[in-house]
């Protein structure tokens, strides 16, 4: 059982919804980021790269999660592109995001960072390119840019933003961010963001009860 006091924390800080059973697909393992695709605690991420709450998610809570327990194979976390219809660059972040998996999940984790830092700059005007360019130059060579360049204009990566689309429809996801932690059996799905301490409790009261 999750400590009361955490529990409250939590439900106070996050509109969770019911406890349910949810099968992690192969699929999602796949997309795992971290050394273990079966690890035992699995975080789904449902994000928008427009959203503010999404970009104070990720940049505060979920890269430390990355680091401290996806990293030494605790928890496999899975980003899913869901780009509102309301915000105008989002389908177009998500495709540079997506078209960077290619590259390796190192290189894909750059991106992610850069779109969700530089928020305030390519959301004015859509001018992402120009960005990563410029922040990624000394991690990016101009071959790999290049390809980034190619790989965005793919068919294939809307056919993948729409395939998760449609998985975030199919549970219900209305706003971003919303994510899923699963494990021991179990999944638990929050909305809104959450501190890195706090989520920190939850995994190690999840991990403890292994």
């Amino acid at each position: 059982m999750i400590p009361k006091a955490l529990a409250g924390t939590l439900l106070a800080l996050l509109l969770a919804g019911p406890l349910q059973a949810q099968e992690i697909s192969q699929e999602a393992r796949g997309r795992c980021w971290g050394s273990n695709p079966n690890a035992p605690v699995v975080i789904e991420v449902f994000s928008d790269f427009s959203c503010p709450h999404c970009r104070t998610l990720y940049l505060e809570t979920i890269r430390a999660a990355m680091a401290d327990y996806a990293v030494p194979g605790k928890v496999c976390v899975v980003y899913y592109e869901f780009p509102l219809r309301g915000n105008r660059y989002s389908r177009q972040a998500a495709r540079w995001a997506h078209a960077a998996i290619r590259l390796g999940p190192q290189k894909w984790l750059r991106v992610m960072d850069t779109l969700f830092r530089f928020q305030g700059r390519w959301t004015r005007d859509g001018q992402i390119e120009p960005i990563l360019a410029s922040v990624l130059s000394d991690v990016l060579s101009e071959e790999e840019m290049n390809r980034l360049r190619q790989w965005v204009k793919d068919p294939r990566v809307d056919v993948a933003i729409d395939r998760d689309l449609a998985e975030g429809r199919q549970r219900n996801v209305q706003r971003t961010p919303t994510f899923f932690i699963s494990a021991n059996g179990e999944t638990e799905r929050f909305v809104g963001s959450v501190q890195y301490g706090i989520l920190r409790r939850y995994l190690n009261n999840l991990l403890a009860r292994r």
